[in-house]
């Protein structure tokens, strides 16, 4: 089995470096927020989300909720990193 895969890579070096290319591609827009800094916090569960209010008591919090997979939501998180970065 091995020694099928490696055959099968060294006749078609191209195909697989394209295939990899569009998995990492794949992989890298799927995360939901791209590093634009300021005080981003993810929140995982309702023990995560009492103590980071409880942390925050004169604080503003903003919550967004979104979807990894939903472009729209992609597209306002440097808006929402801007935001943290100034309040």
């Amino acid at each position: 089995m091995l020694d099928a895969i490696i055959n099968f890579v060294q006749q078609n070096p191209l195909l697989v470096v394209a295939v990899l290319f569009f998995i990492y591609k794949k992989w890298e827009s799927s995360r939901p927020w791209p590093d634009f800094g300021g005080k981003i916090t993810s929140v995982h569960s309702v023990a995560e989300w009492d103590a980071l209010l409880a942390s925050s008591q004169d604080k503003v919090v903003v919550v967004d909720a979104y979807a990894t997979w939903c472009p729209p939501c992609k597209a306002a998180a440097p808006v929402y990193a801007r935001l943290s970065e100034s309040f």
